[in-house]
């Protein structure tokens, strides 16, 4: 039962059995970080990918250009939700590396650091009397 749930979270060509363990590529890891990136952003107790699809037909599924809904976000946050669009590409080679990865997420951690810092100091303006 253990191993099928965490099928879930593999890329498609581990799903069709083009790879194993062994000749797993970063891009594999990019697909699945992408989908914990989708358990982050909706934030749910119990919230598995896929959950309503079977084991059987997730490969198919995929193949369809299917994908786990993203919640809308603020405006903030819509270059991580491309991101995690350009993780999930079907293709191992369409997929984004690390690389970009790690820049869109340095990116967003700037503005909301940046945006965080405005609104304290805006609130920490001295009054006039």
């Amino acid at each position: 039962m253990q191993q099928k749930l965490l099928y879930r979270w593999y890329d498609p060509d581990r799903l069709s059995r083009k790879r194993n363990f062994e000749s797993l590529l970063p891009s594999s890891d990019i697909y699945s970080l992408g989908l914990l990136f989708w358990e982050i952003v909706w934030c749910r107790a119990g919230n598995l990918p896929f959950k309503e699809v079977p084991i059987k037909k997730l490969y198919e599924h995929l193949r369809n250009n299917n994908h786990e809904k993203l919640p809308e976000m603020p405006e903030d946050y819509k270059s991580w939700k491309n991101l995690i669009s350009r993780m999930w590409k079907f293709k191992s080679e369409d997929r984004c590396n690390i690389k970009t990865v790690e820049s869109a997420m340095l990116k967003l951690y700037k503005v909301r650091t940046d945006s965080a810092s405005s609104v304290t100091s805006v609130l920490t303006l001295p009054q006039n009397n």
